[in-house]
């Protein structure tokens, strides 16, 4: 009865051949035998932009059983009884609407706060959303691919270098998977 909740970047947008579909492929096969639900939230790096329509990697997955893809903002309660405040990356979406601008229902108490986004902090040029103002339990991000700075306890990490200089700089670091 465990659900897995990916954080967004499943694939790099770069680099999408028939390689990497067939290991995405093979990796929601597996998964879907390990978990009784998957959720996935957008990330920036499966996200690209054709035609003015923004596309998504991991669309293929949308009509799959068992898959929730979150491309936009929402609330929702998972099977196990979790209540998810969840805040994929949007394109045109900043991060003050984030901390600001949603719909009351969104600040006010729920059991954990997923996204990928940055989370605010003193002196980084990644901006970031204000989680003050979220009044989840726990929290869960994505985004930031080195787990480091003053919320480093609440980001995952990348799975894989997405970048030719996080060869060796992500070999080094730790990445983490949150159980709750």
């Amino acid at each position: 009865d465990a659900e897995l909740l990916l954080l967004g970047d499943v694939t790099d947008q770069a680099q999408i051949p028939g390689g990497v579909v067939s290991l995405l492929t093979n990796f929601y096969q597996i998964a879907e035998k390990k978990f009784a639900r998957i959720y996935t939230l957008g990330g920036n790096h499966c996200q690209k932009l054709i035609n003015d329509t923004v596309q998504h990697t991991t669309q293929f997955l949308d009509d799959r059983p068992n898959h929730t893809l979150i491309f936009k903002e929402s609330i929702f309660v998972t099977d196990n009884g979790f209540e998810i405040v969840a805040l994929p990356y949007q394109r045109c979406v900043t991060d003050d609407y984030y901390s600001n601008e949603l719909p009351p229902e969104f600040y006010e108490e729920h059991d954990i706060l997923v996204g990928h986004v940055a989370i605010k902090e003193p002196k980084t040029f990644y901006g970031g959303i204000d989680i003050s103002k979220f009044h989840c339990k726990r929290f869960a991000f994505g985004h930031i691919h080195s787990r480091q700075g003053l919320h480093a306890e609440k980001y995952t990490g990348s799975i894989m270098p997405f970048r030719v200089d996080e060869q060796d700089e992500l070999a080094k670091l730790t990445r983490c998977m949150k159980v709750f």
